[in-house]
C-alpha cells in the first residue's frame, strides 16, 4: 500500500509523464513538412489512410474541446480541472490540423449537452477523456506513418494524465 509520500511521488511522476507527452506533442507542432513526406510519395504529406485517420481524430478532439468549453461555461466551479483540459485540447486540435494536407475543416464541434449537476458534468468529462485516450491509442496502432503514430500515442498519453486528474477531482 502506498503511503502519503509515495502517493505524492506517483502524482509527480504522472504529472511529469503528462508534461513529457505534452512536450512531444508540442514538438510535433514545429516539425517541418518535409519530414512528414513519405519516401514513396514526394508530394503527399500523409498517406491517404493516415489522412482519413487524422481527420477523424481531429473531429473527435474538436468535439471534446467543445464539451470542455461547454462545461466551463455551465460550471465555473470546475475551472481548475476543465480549464487546463480545454487548453490541452486546443493544443491537440491545433497540432492535428497543422498536420493535415488540406486546411478546409467542415467539421464543427457538436453542441454539447452539459448536465445540470457539476458532479455529473465532471463524470461525463472523465468518460469522454477516457474514450479519447482509448481511441488515440487505437489510432496510433493503425497509423501507417511512424510520425503520426507517435503524435497519436503522445495525445493518448496526455489524455491518460487528464483522466487521472479528473478522477482525483471527483
Amino acid at each position: 500500500m502506498l503511503t502519503g509520500d509515495d502517493a505524492m511521488t506517483r502524482r509527480r511522476l504522472i504529472s511529469a509523464a503528462g508534461a513529457g507527452g505534452l512536450a512531444v506533442l508540442l514538438g510535433a507542432c514545429t516539425a517541418s513538412t518535409e519530414r512528414r513526406v513519405r519516401p514513396t510519395s514526394p508530394t503527399a504529406v500523409l498517406h491517404s489512410d493516415d489522412e482519413a485517420l487524422l481527420r477523424a481524430a481531429t473531429a473527435d478532439e474538436e468535439d471534446l474541446l467543445g464539451y470542455c468549453a461547454a462545461v466551463l461555461s455551465e460550471h465555473r466551479g470546475l475551472a481548475t480541472v476543465a480549464g487546463p483540459m480545454r487548453q490541452r485540447q486546443r493544443q491537440h486540435v491545433d497540432t492535428f490540423r497543422s498536420a493535415l494536407r488540406r486546411q478546409d475543416f467542415a467539421n464543427s464541434p457538436l453542441k454539447a449537452h452539459v448536465p445540470a449537476r457539476a458532479s455529473s458534468a465532471l463524470a461525463e468529462l472523465l468518460r469522454l477523456a477516457a474514450a479519447a485516450q482509448h481511441h488515440r491509442f487505437s489510432d496510433c496502432l493503425d497509423a501507417e506513418s511512424g510520425r503520426l503514430a507517435r503524435l497519436l500515442a503522445s495525445t493518448s498519453a496526455s489524455h491518460a494524465v487528464t483522466v487521472d486528474v479528473l478522477r482525483a477531482a471527483q
